[in-house]
């Protein structure tokens, strides 16, 4: 509301990949079925939902970008899903780098100046009223992350826990 009163010419709706769920086969296409696993993932589908009808309803443009695993400088790893900066902490320590689950699930890593680069392109004319994905369409394994983590900063080593986090995403690329 606070946009169409301020006669806004765009809104820009920041969303996450996890709105696609355990989509069959990555990389997913931004018109791809969805079917969110956490109430974080319902939550963001549903501000898509909400953008694209109050934009239709007050006449006001809007472009929604869903990121894919993004990571970068002065990152917080103190949450679940910031694994780099986790998976970083923990091998400067010299403190196990623990992957949980068989290590072979996938994520889309995708530095911040390459998100920040692809959010304002997508604000760009061609923008208007669409949804994009912002990842590098490469997938990475999380074991493969921990191991060159754990190489390149030469501290700690990789363990295995055997069970999986709750509701894990097996793939996920864009």
């Amino acid at each position: 509301e606070a946009a169409a009163a301020a006669d806004v010419e765009r809104v820009v709706v920041a969303s996450t990949s996890e709105v696609y769920g355990d989509a069959p086969t990555p990389p997913y296409a931004e018109d791809d079925a969805t079917a969110p696993k956490t109430n974080y993932a319902v939550a963001k589908l549903v501000d898509e939902r909400f953008t694209r009808a109050y934009a239709e309803e007050h006449d006001i443009d809007y472009t929604i970008v869903r990121y894919f695993n993004v990571y970068g400088p002065r990152q917080d790893g103190s949450d679940y899903g910031y694994v780099v900066p986790i998976f970083a902490s923990k091998a400067l320590a010299g403190d196990p780098v623990t992957v949980h689950g068989s290590g072979e699930q996938t994520r889309d890593f995708t530095y911040i100046d390459d998100a920040v680069e692809c959010t304002v392109r997508a604000m760009g004319p061609a923008g208007r009223n669409e949804t994009f994905n912002v990842g590098t369409g490469t997938e990475t394994t999380v074991r493969s992350l921990a191991e060159t983590v754990v190489d390149v900063l030469g501290g700690g080593e990789v363990t295995t826990v055997d069970h999986p986090r709750p509701y894990t995403v097996e793939r996920r690329c864009a």
